[in-house]
Protein backbone atom coordinates (compact mmCIF):
# COMPACT_ATOMS: atom_id res chain seq x y z
CA UNK A 1 0.00 0.00 0.00
CA UNK A 2 1.50 3.54 -0.98
CA UNK A 3 1.77 6.31 1.76
CA UNK A 4 0.53 8.85 -0.58
CA UNK A 5 -2.99 8.32 -0.52
CA UNK A 6 -3.07 7.22 2.83
CA UNK A 7 -1.70 10.57 3.48
CA UNK A 8 -4.16 12.27 1.89
CA UNK A 9 -6.90 10.21 3.64
CA UNK A 10 -5.46 11.07 7.14
CA UNK A 11 -5.98 14.50 6.40
CA UNK A 12 -9.14 14.28 5.30
CA UNK A 13 -10.10 12.10 8.54
CA UNK A 14 -8.14 15.33 10.38
CA UNK A 15 -9.76 17.95 9.14
CA UNK A 16 -13.63 16.34 9.57
CA UNK A 17 -12.48 15.78 13.42
CA UNK A 18 -11.40 19.54 13.50
CA UNK A 19 -14.58 20.54 11.90
CA UNK A 20 -16.34 18.78 14.81
CA UNK A 21 -14.70 20.73 17.16
CA UNK A 22 -17.82 23.07 17.91
CA UNK A 23 -20.12 20.60 17.91
CA UNK A 24 -20.72 20.84 21.71
CA UNK A 25 -19.71 19.06 24.72
CA UNK A 26 -18.82 15.61 23.47
CA UNK A 27 -16.19 17.33 21.61
CA UNK A 28 -14.83 19.77 24.56
CA UNK A 29 -12.19 17.54 25.63
CA UNK A 30 -11.27 15.72 22.61
CA UNK A 31 -7.87 15.95 21.24
CA UNK A 32 -6.58 15.31 17.86
CA UNK A 33 -2.33 14.75 17.30
CA UNK A 34 -0.50 14.05 14.20
CA UNK A 35 2.55 12.19 15.05
CA UNK A 36 5.65 11.78 12.90
CA UNK A 37 8.20 8.97 13.53
CA UNK A 38 11.07 8.28 11.71
CA UNK A 39 12.75 4.72 12.96
CA UNK A 40 16.17 3.47 11.65
CA UNK A 41 17.64 -0.37 12.75
CA UNK A 42 21.33 -1.19 12.42
CA UNK A 43 21.47 -4.65 13.74
CA UNK A 44 24.82 -6.73 13.01
CA UNK A 45 25.30 -10.68 13.19
CA UNK A 46 28.56 -11.55 14.07
CA UNK A 47 28.27 -15.26 13.66
CA UNK A 48 27.58 -17.29 10.40
CA UNK A 49 24.23 -18.61 11.99
CA UNK A 50 23.07 -14.87 12.10
CA UNK A 51 19.30 -14.54 11.44
CA UNK A 52 19.20 -10.60 12.57
CA UNK A 53 21.35 -8.96 10.34
CA UNK A 54 19.80 -5.46 8.75
CA UNK A 55 19.65 -2.04 8.46
CA UNK A 56 16.49 -0.26 7.33
CA UNK A 57 15.26 3.43 7.54
CA UNK A 58 11.23 4.22 7.78
CA UNK A 59 9.10 7.00 8.47
CA UNK A 60 5.53 6.91 9.31
CA UNK A 61 2.74 9.37 9.98
CA UNK A 62 0.06 8.91 12.63
CA UNK A 63 -3.21 11.02 12.99
CA UNK A 64 -4.86 9.87 16.99
CA UNK A 65 -8.01 11.05 17.53
CA UNK A 66 -9.21 10.59 21.68
CA UNK A 67 -12.86 11.93 22.01
CA UNK A 68 -14.02 13.42 25.05
CA UNK A 69 -17.37 11.49 26.92
CA UNK A 70 -20.80 12.05 26.15
CA UNK A 71 -22.69 12.27 29.20
CA UNK A 72 -19.55 11.45 30.96
CA UNK A 73 -20.50 8.16 29.89
CA UNK A 74 -19.54 7.16 26.58
CA UNK A 75 -16.81 7.94 23.72
CA UNK A 76 -14.62 6.85 20.93
CA UNK A 77 -10.83 6.90 20.31
CA UNK A 78 -9.47 6.44 16.71
CA UNK A 79 -6.30 6.45 15.25
CA UNK A 80 -4.81 5.65 11.65
CA UNK A 81 -1.65 5.93 9.52
CA UNK A 82 1.52 4.30 7.78
CA UNK A 83 4.86 4.01 7.14
CA UNK A 84 7.03 3.77 4.13
CA UNK A 85 11.02 2.38 3.65
CA UNK A 86 13.10 4.87 2.82
CA UNK A 87 16.03 2.39 2.67
CA UNK A 88 17.07 -1.00 3.31
CA UNK A 89 19.95 -2.93 3.19
CA UNK A 90 19.04 -6.40 4.35
CA UNK A 91 20.37 -9.78 2.91
CA UNK A 92 17.47 -11.86 2.32
CA UNK A 93 19.24 -15.58 2.59
CA UNK A 94 20.62 -14.59 6.08
CA UNK A 95 17.82 -12.58 7.24
CA UNK A 96 14.44 -12.99 8.40
CA UNK A 97 12.93 -10.66 7.02
CA UNK A 98 9.58 -10.46 9.35
CA UNK A 99 11.70 -8.80 11.48
CA UNK A 100 11.24 -5.51 9.49
CA UNK A 101 9.32 -2.76 10.38
CA UNK A 102 7.60 -3.20 7.12
CA UNK A 103 5.47 -6.64 5.20
CA UNK A 104 7.46 -8.66 2.87
CA UNK A 105 6.77 -8.35 -1.29
CA UNK A 106 5.07 -11.57 -1.84
CA UNK A 107 7.78 -12.24 -4.79
CA UNK A 108 11.11 -13.35 -4.00
CA UNK A 109 11.64 -13.63 -0.26
CA UNK A 110 15.23 -13.88 -0.34
CA UNK A 111 15.73 -9.84 -1.65
CA UNK A 112 14.25 -8.90 1.19
CA UNK A 113 11.73 -6.65 -1.17
CA UNK A 114 9.31 -4.94 1.61
CA UNK A 115 5.65 -2.96 0.63
CA UNK A 116 4.76 0.21 2.24
CA UNK A 117 2.05 -0.03 5.00
CA UNK A 118 -0.97 1.94 6.39
CA UNK A 119 -4.50 1.16 7.87
CA UNK A 120 -6.48 1.78 11.08
CA UNK A 121 -4.41 1.17 14.25
CA UNK A 122 -7.09 1.62 16.76
CA UNK A 123 -10.97 2.12 16.27
CA UNK A 124 -12.71 1.18 20.03
CA UNK A 125 -15.68 2.80 21.88
CA UNK A 126 -14.94 3.45 25.67
CA UNK A 127 -17.02 3.92 28.44
CA UNK A 128 -16.83 4.70 31.92
CA UNK A 129 -19.49 5.03 35.13
CA UNK A 130 -18.38 6.07 38.70
CA UNK A 131 -19.58 6.72 42.25
CA UNK A 132 -18.09 7.66 45.06
CA UNK A 133 -15.05 5.46 45.66
CA UNK A 134 -16.36 2.69 42.73
CA UNK A 135 -15.95 3.25 38.47
CA UNK A 136 -15.88 1.28 35.98
CA UNK A 137 -14.17 1.83 32.53
CA UNK A 138 -14.15 -0.66 29.87
CA UNK A 139 -13.55 -0.24 25.50
CA UNK A 140 -14.38 -2.13 23.31
CA UNK A 141 -13.10 -2.54 19.78
CA UNK A 142 -9.34 -2.46 17.93
CA UNK A 143 -7.15 -1.53 20.85
CA UNK A 144 -3.05 -0.82 21.80
CA UNK A 145 -2.68 -2.99 25.02
CA UNK A 146 -0.75 -3.58 27.59
CA UNK A 147 -1.24 -6.63 30.74
CA UNK A 148 1.32 -8.19 32.82
CA UNK A 149 1.47 -11.43 30.27
CA UNK A 150 0.15 -9.52 27.42
CA UNK A 151 1.30 -6.68 25.38
CA UNK A 152 1.07 -4.88 21.84
CA UNK A 153 4.18 -4.21 20.70
CA UNK A 154 5.36 -0.64 19.83
CA UNK A 155 8.69 -1.19 19.11
CA UNK A 156 8.63 -0.74 15.49
CA UNK A 157 7.07 2.40 13.13
CA UNK A 158 3.76 1.53 13.76
CA UNK A 159 1.94 -0.62 16.53
CA UNK A 160 0.48 -3.67 16.69
CA UNK A 161 -3.34 -4.08 17.97
CA UNK A 162 -5.98 -6.83 19.26
CA UNK A 163 -9.32 -6.96 18.62
CA UNK A 164 -11.57 -7.16 21.89
CA UNK A 165 -13.25 -6.02 24.75
CA UNK A 166 -11.98 -5.54 28.05
CA UNK A 167 -13.37 -3.53 31.73
CA UNK A 168 -12.12 -2.64 34.93
CA UNK A 169 -13.74 -2.13 38.06
CA UNK A 170 -11.83 -0.03 40.75
CA UNK A 171 -13.08 0.05 44.46
CA UNK A 172 -10.23 2.77 46.48
CA UNK A 173 -6.96 1.66 46.10
CA UNK A 174 -7.74 -2.08 43.83
CA UNK A 175 -8.55 -2.60 40.40
CA UNK A 176 -10.22 -5.72 39.32
CA UNK A 177 -9.72 -6.26 35.55
CA UNK A 178 -10.42 -8.75 32.90
CA UNK A 179 -10.21 -8.81 28.55
CA UNK A 180 -11.10 -10.69 26.03
CA UNK A 181 -9.22 -10.87 22.51
CA UNK A 182 -10.72 -12.49 19.51
CA UNK A 183 -8.37 -10.57 17.01
CA UNK A 184 -4.84 -9.44 15.89
CA UNK A 185 -3.35 -7.21 13.67
CA UNK A 186 1.06 -7.38 13.73
CA UNK A 187 2.90 -4.33 13.64
CA UNK A 188 4.15 -4.68 10.24
CA UNK A 189 0.80 -5.37 8.48
CA UNK A 190 -1.75 -3.05 7.25
CA UNK A 191 -4.84 -5.59 7.64
CA UNK A 192 -7.51 -4.47 10.37
CA UNK A 193 -7.85 -7.66 11.87
CA UNK A 194 -6.91 -12.09 11.76
CA UNK A 195 -8.08 -14.56 13.46
CA UNK A 196 -5.77 -15.59 16.69
CA UNK A 197 -4.19 -19.20 15.71
CA UNK A 198 -1.23 -21.69 16.49
CA UNK A 199 0.41 -20.76 13.05
CA UNK A 200 -2.20 -23.06 11.84
CA UNK A 201 -5.73 -23.77 13.52
CA UNK A 202 -7.99 -20.83 14.84
CA UNK A 203 -7.39 -19.76 18.52
CA UNK A 204 -10.97 -18.92 19.37
CA UNK A 205 -9.85 -16.35 22.02
CA UNK A 206 -7.16 -15.55 24.86
CA UNK A 207 -9.11 -14.16 28.46
CA UNK A 208 -7.16 -12.17 30.79
CA UNK A 209 -8.10 -11.50 34.38
CA UNK A 210 -6.16 -9.64 36.90
CA UNK A 211 -6.01 -7.57 40.40
CA UNK A 212 -3.88 -5.48 41.16
CA UNK A 213 -3.61 -2.80 43.63
CA UNK A 214 -1.71 -1.37 47.24
CA UNK A 215 -2.77 -2.78 50.90
CA UNK A 216 -0.90 -1.57 54.08
CA UNK A 217 2.04 -0.28 51.69
CA UNK A 218 2.26 -3.39 49.75
CA UNK A 219 1.97 -2.83 46.05
CA UNK A 220 0.32 -6.19 44.57
CA UNK A 221 -0.89 -7.42 41.18
CA UNK A 222 -2.13 -11.27 40.05
CA UNK A 223 -3.13 -12.01 36.27
CA UNK A 224 -4.23 -15.37 34.59
CA UNK A 225 -4.18 -15.74 31.02
CA UNK A 226 -5.42 -18.43 28.57
CA UNK A 227 -5.33 -18.52 24.74
CA UNK A 228 -8.09 -21.09 24.27
CA UNK A 229 -6.45 -24.87 23.78
CA UNK A 230 -3.32 -23.82 23.76
CA UNK A 231 -1.35 -21.85 26.19
CA UNK A 232 -2.11 -20.48 30.31
CA UNK A 233 -0.41 -18.79 32.68
CA UNK A 234 -0.08 -17.12 35.88
CA UNK A 235 1.62 -14.04 37.13
CA UNK A 236 2.30 -12.69 40.73
CA UNK A 237 4.23 -9.40 41.78
CA UNK A 238 4.68 -8.37 45.33
CA UNK A 239 6.54 -5.27 45.89
CA UNK A 240 7.59 -2.77 48.96
CA UNK A 241 8.80 0.67 49.10
CA UNK A 242 12.04 1.56 52.21
CA UNK A 243 12.24 5.27 52.77
CA UNK A 244 16.01 5.63 53.59
CA UNK A 245 17.92 8.78 55.24
CA UNK A 246 18.48 11.53 52.80
CA UNK A 247 15.64 11.13 50.87
CA UNK A 248 16.60 7.85 49.35
CA UNK A 249 14.16 5.20 48.66
CA UNK A 250 14.64 1.23 48.49
CA UNK A 251 11.94 -0.07 46.46
CA UNK A 252 11.93 -4.31 46.60
CA UNK A 253 10.02 -6.56 44.53
CA UNK A 254 9.28 -10.16 43.68
CA UNK A 255 8.05 -11.79 40.59
CA UNK A 256 6.43 -15.69 40.12
CA UNK A 257 5.04 -16.98 36.82
CA UNK A 258 3.76 -20.58 35.60
CA UNK A 259 2.86 -21.58 32.12
CA UNK A 260 1.76 -25.16 30.62
CA UNK A 261 -0.21 -25.82 27.74
CA UNK A 262 -3.81 -25.69 27.54
CA UNK A 263 -4.47 -28.12 24.98
CA UNK A 264 -4.34 -29.38 21.73
CA UNK A 265 -3.56 -26.70 19.59
CA UNK A 266 0.31 -26.21 22.01
CA UNK A 267 1.17 -29.41 20.10
CA UNK A 268 2.96 -30.96 22.91
CA UNK A 269 3.89 -31.09 26.81
CA UNK A 270 4.65 -27.89 28.31
CA UNK A 271 5.56 -26.09 31.70
CA UNK A 272 7.91 -23.66 32.72
CA UNK A 273 8.00 -21.52 35.72
CA UNK A 274 9.80 -18.77 36.48
CA UNK A 275 11.17 -16.67 40.21
CA UNK A 276 12.52 -13.19 39.82
CA UNK A 277 13.89 -11.08 42.63
CA UNK A 278 14.41 -7.26 42.04
CA UNK A 279 15.54 -3.96 44.37
CA UNK A 280 16.20 -0.21 43.21
CA UNK A 281 18.13 2.21 45.08
CA UNK A 282 16.93 5.56 44.43
CA UNK A 283 19.12 8.56 45.25
CA UNK A 284 17.85 11.92 43.81
CA UNK A 285 18.68 11.73 39.93
CA UNK A 286 20.78 8.58 40.06
CA UNK A 287 18.84 4.98 40.31
CA UNK A 288 21.21 1.63 41.24
CA UNK A 289 19.15 -1.93 40.23
CA UNK A 290 19.70 -5.24 40.27
CA UNK A 291 17.44 -8.09 39.70
CA UNK A 292 18.06 -11.80 39.80
CA UNK A 293 15.91 -14.25 37.95
CA UNK A 294 16.01 -18.18 37.32
CA UNK A 295 13.61 -20.35 34.65
CA UNK A 296 12.75 -23.82 35.28
CA UNK A 297 10.86 -27.32 34.05
CA UNK A 298 11.52 -25.94 30.87
CA UNK A 299 11.91 -22.95 28.15
CA UNK A 300 9.40 -20.22 29.22
CA UNK A 301 6.68 -19.37 26.31
CA UNK A 302 6.82 -15.47 25.78
CA UNK A 303 3.65 -15.98 23.42
CA UNK A 304 0.34 -16.53 23.28
CA UNK A 305 -0.35 -17.28 19.70
CA UNK A 306 1.25 -16.92 16.64
CA UNK A 307 3.00 -13.91 15.30
CA UNK A 308 2.13 -12.69 19.28
CA UNK A 309 5.45 -10.26 19.38
CA UNK A 310 6.18 -11.84 23.05
CA UNK A 311 5.62 -10.26 26.73
CA UNK A 312 7.44 -11.75 29.77
CA UNK A 313 7.57 -9.49 33.01
CA UNK A 314 10.51 -10.51 34.35
CA UNK A 315 13.96 -7.83 34.98
CA UNK A 316 15.43 -10.04 32.82
CA UNK A 317 13.67 -9.83 29.52
CA UNK A 318 15.92 -7.07 27.81
CA UNK A 319 16.22 -7.39 24.02
CA UNK A 320 17.00 -10.91 24.03
CA UNK A 321 15.00 -13.30 26.80
CA UNK A 322 17.17 -14.75 29.51
CA UNK A 323 14.21 -17.61 29.43
CA UNK A 324 15.24 -21.09 28.80
CA UNK A 325 15.13 -24.21 30.98
CA UNK A 326 16.95 -23.78 34.27
CA UNK A 327 18.84 -20.43 33.10
CA UNK A 328 19.76 -18.26 36.00
CA UNK A 329 20.30 -14.42 35.32
CA UNK A 330 22.05 -11.83 37.09
CA UNK A 331 20.97 -8.27 36.26
CA UNK A 332 22.88 -4.83 36.90
CA UNK A 333 21.84 -1.56 36.30
CA UNK A 334 22.03 2.13 36.71
CA UNK A 335 19.46 5.37 35.17
CA UNK A 336 20.22 9.14 35.59
CA UNK A 337 18.14 11.68 34.65
CA UNK A 338 20.18 14.81 33.70
CA UNK A 339 17.65 17.41 34.59
CA UNK A 340 19.57 17.66 38.27
CA UNK A 341 22.43 18.84 35.74
CA UNK A 342 19.99 21.79 34.72
CA UNK A 343 19.26 19.74 30.75
CA UNK A 344 15.35 19.07 31.37
CA UNK A 345 14.09 16.02 29.37
CA UNK A 346 17.79 14.03 28.84
CA UNK A 347 17.65 10.54 30.49
CA UNK A 348 20.22 7.47 30.06
CA UNK A 349 19.98 4.02 31.22
CA UNK A 350 22.58 1.34 31.11
CA UNK A 351 22.61 -2.52 32.13
CA UNK A 352 24.45 -5.30 31.74
CA UNK A 353 23.01 -9.25 32.37
CA UNK A 354 24.22 -12.58 32.53
CA UNK A 355 22.26 -15.57 31.85
CA UNK A 356 24.21 -19.33 33.10
CA UNK A 357 22.86 -22.68 32.33
CA UNK A 358 23.82 -25.58 34.22
CA UNK A 359 22.52 -28.96 33.42
CA UNK A 360 23.64 -32.53 33.01
CA UNK A 361 25.50 -32.16 29.64
CA UNK A 362 24.93 -28.73 29.26
CA UNK A 363 27.22 -25.74 30.26
CA UNK A 364 26.13 -22.63 28.29
CA UNK A 365 26.39 -18.80 29.43
CA UNK A 366 25.39 -15.21 27.45
CA UNK A 367 25.69 -11.87 28.37
CA UNK A 368 23.81 -8.50 27.15
CA UNK A 369 24.86 -4.98 27.66
CA UNK A 370 22.75 -2.29 26.86
CA UNK A 371 22.22 1.64 26.53
CA UNK A 372 19.18 3.51 26.27
CA UNK A 373 19.36 7.69 25.78
CA UNK A 374 16.24 9.64 25.59
CA UNK A 375 15.74 13.31 25.07
CA UNK A 376 12.61 15.25 25.34
CA UNK A 377 12.50 18.85 23.78
CA UNK A 378 11.20 21.63 25.59
CA UNK A 379 9.85 25.16 24.60
CA UNK A 380 9.20 25.88 21.39
CA UNK A 381 10.57 22.21 20.00
CA UNK A 382 7.81 20.97 22.70
CA UNK A 383 6.25 17.74 21.28
CA UNK A 384 9.97 16.64 19.34
CA UNK A 385 12.03 13.21 21.06
CA UNK A 386 14.67 11.82 20.44
CA UNK A 387 15.74 7.93 21.25
CA UNK A 388 19.13 5.46 21.00
CA UNK A 389 19.04 2.38 21.87
CA UNK A 390 22.07 0.27 21.62
CA UNK A 391 22.57 -3.44 22.60
CA UNK A 392 25.10 -6.41 22.39
CA UNK A 393 24.74 -9.63 23.34
CA UNK A 394 27.18 -12.58 22.99
CA UNK A 395 26.84 -16.27 23.53
CA UNK A 396 24.03 -19.01 23.42
CA UNK A 397 24.37 -19.85 19.80
CA UNK A 398 24.53 -17.22 16.65
CA UNK A 399 21.31 -15.55 16.91
CA UNK A 400 22.58 -14.27 20.32
CA UNK A 401 25.52 -12.42 18.74
CA UNK A 402 24.59 -9.63 17.60
CA UNK A 403 25.20 -5.51 18.27
CA UNK A 404 22.45 -3.53 17.34
CA UNK A 405 21.70 0.54 17.24
CA UNK A 406 18.03 1.74 16.86
CA UNK A 407 17.24 5.03 16.51
CA UNK A 408 13.96 6.78 17.31
CA UNK A 409 12.89 10.91 16.20
CA UNK A 410 9.10 11.39 17.28
CA UNK A 411 7.12 14.84 16.57
CA UNK A 412 3.39 15.65 17.87
CA UNK A 413 1.70 18.40 16.46
CA UNK A 414 -1.74 18.97 18.23
CA UNK A 415 -4.11 19.81 16.52
CA UNK A 416 -6.37 20.69 18.64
Amino acid sequence: MKLKPLAASVAVVAAGLASMASAGDFIEDSSLKIKFRNVYFNEMGRSDANTKDRREWVQAIIADFKSGYFADVIGFDLSAGGAMGLANDMDGEKNNCKNSNLPLDGGDKTKCDLNDIGGIHQAYAKFKFGLDNVEFSGNYGKKKRKFKTYSDSGSRALPAATFGGEGVLSIHDVDLYAAQITGFSPRNQSYFKDDLTNGTEKINNLRIYGLKGKLAGVKFQVEQGASKDYLQQRYAQLGYDIDLNDGMTLGLDVRYGKQEDDGDLYGSQHESKFVNLNAALEMGATTLYAGYNKVTDGDWDTVYFDEDHGKWSSSVSLHEDFADEDEKTWLVGVSYDFAAMGVEGLEINTYYARGEIDQSGVDESRWERGTILTYKFGGDLKGLDLAWENYTNRGHGGDSNTDDNRFYVNYSLSVF
